[in-house]
């Protein structure tokens, strides 16, 4: 599967990316890199955990890598999550947020996973 073809199936912007990373090859490997965080898998077990000030670090570090990579799907996603955790108390159930975070970052992995260089 193409590069442009997975940005289009994770929701991302190929476009930017490319004119930042420059080739199909600097995404693919900053893609594959990506895979290799566990900022996401922390985030979720501070959640749990109620760790709120240490969760929105690794939501923050999670959103930066998104926002790098064009990964404005899941960025979306991890954002409204992020600024739930800011104040490191939040006041509302966040299990429909880390659904959608979930979601997406699930189909990013998946997706990068069948990513080829062109």
């Amino acid at each position: 599967m193409t590069v442009q073809a997975c940005y289009e199936i994770m929701g991302g912007d190929y476009e930017d990316t490319f004119r930042r990373l420059r080739s199909d090859k600097s995404i693919v490997k900053f893609c594959k890199k990506f895979l290799t965080s566990t900022d996401y898998e922390k985030m979720l077990k501070l959640i749990e955990e109620e760790d709120y000030n240490a969760a929105f670090l690794a939501s923050h570090s999670l959103k930066g890598m998104c926002l790098s990579l064009g990964l404005t799907t899941l960025f979306k996603a991890n954002n409204i999550l992020c600024e739930a955790l800011r104040d490191g108390n939040p006041t509302f159930d966040l299990s429909d947020i880390i659904s959608d975070v979930k979601k997406a970052y699930n189909l990013v992995v998946s997706t990068i996973e069948k990513m080829e260089e062109c």
